[in-house]
C-alpha cells in the first residue's frame, strides 16, 4: 500500500512542477493565443490544485520540497486567485505582458522553479 502512496505523492508531485512550468517570465515572449493556453487553462486549473496547502504540506512532509518552497507557493496560488477575484479589469492578455501585479506572479513562479531540487 505505501508503494501506491508514493507513487501517488510522486505523480501529485510531477504535476506541480509542470503547472508551474505554464507561468513564467518567459510567457512575455509568447504569442497572445500561447499566454492564453499557458495561465487560463493550464497554469489557472493547477495552480489551484497544486499549490494549496493541504498538498504542499504532503510534498514537504515527504522532502520534495523545502519550507520556502511552500510559502512561495501558497503566495502564488494566493495572488493568482485574488488576481481573477479583486483584480477582474487585468484578466486579459495585455495585462498579463504589462501590469506589475502579472509581473510579481510570473516571477514568482519562476522563483520556485529555480529551487525544484528533485
Amino acid at each position: 500500500m505505501a508503494d501506491k502512496y508514493s507513487k501517488l505523492i510522486e505523480e501529485r508531485y510531477d504535476e506541480w512542477k509542470e503547472t508551474l512550468e505554464h507561468c513564467g517570465l518567459f510567457l512575455l515572449k509568447e504569442s497572445d493565443d500561447e499566454i492564453m493556453y499557458h495561465i487560463f487553462e493550464e497554469f489557472d486549473i493547477g495552480v489551484r490544485v497544486y499549490c494549496n496547502e493541504e498538498m504542499l504540506e504532503l510534498f514537504f512532509d515527504n522532502g520534495l520540497i523545502n519550507e520556502n518552497m511552500m510559502i512561495e507557493s501558497i503566495e502564488l496560488m494566493k495572488l493568482f486567485c485574488e488576481m481573477q477575484t479583486n483584480y477582474f479589469h487585468l484578466w486579459n492578455v495585455e495585462s498579463i505582458r504589462k501590469h506589475p501585479r502579472w509581473e510579481k506572479i510570473m516571477e514568482l513562479a519562476d522563483s520556485i522553479k529555480s529551487k525544484i531540487y528533485i
